[in-house]
């Protein structure tokens, strides 16, 4: 249909516009803790219309299923959840899910290290303990609130990567 290759116009255009979308998405999330509908459902029903429809990637549906679990369990909040199910409507591929692990990991790993080298091993086990205990397996909406993070950007920018480099 369209060649999207890197050294056409049609293929250039659309990189720039995914990249300038995802740093958008991230840009927002980061300044105001919300990634707006607008910026994330026409994405989402866009490509997973054509993904579903035209394309038949029938795995959109279970990805989605997974990001809509891992959202209600209150792992991620409802924005960063839109964010990757658009991510993967748009790159319904194994390579895709791929580049977002490892990239999330590269930028994860060292945030984490930061975030708990003054933290007493012991203390951070006798926490997991008191959760164990109270049946308090998974985070609550109060708790995902209060000690979220932003991290829209953890997605978007192995996202930007992929586009440019493996699209």
């Amino acid at each position: 249909m369209f060649d999207l290759s890197l050294s056409s116009s049609a293929g250039l255009l659309a990189r720039l516009a995914l990249t300038a979308w995802l740093l958008g998405a991230a840009y927002s999330d980061i300044r105001t803790g919300r990634i707006p509908n607008w910026l994330t459902l026409p994405v989402m029903l866009a490509a997973g219309v054509y993904g579903m429809v035209v394309a038949r990637h029938w795995v959109i549906i279970p990805i989605w299923v997974v990001i809509f679990l891992l959202w209600e369990l209150n792992f991620m909040m409802a924005g960063d959840a839109k964010l990757l199910m658009a991510l993967f409507a748009l790159f319904p591929t194994v390579e895709f899910a791929l580049v977002l692990t490892v990239g999330g990991l590269i930028e994860l790993i060292p945030l984490l290290i930061l975030r708990y080298r003054r933290q007493p091993v012991m203390t951070t086990l006798w926490s997991a303990t008191l959760r164990v205990q109270n049946r308090a397996f998974l985070p609550t909406r109060d708790e995902l609130v209060r000690d979220g993070r932003r991290l829209a950007w953890v997605f978007a920018l192995p996202a930007v990567a992929y586009v440019w480099f493996f699209w």
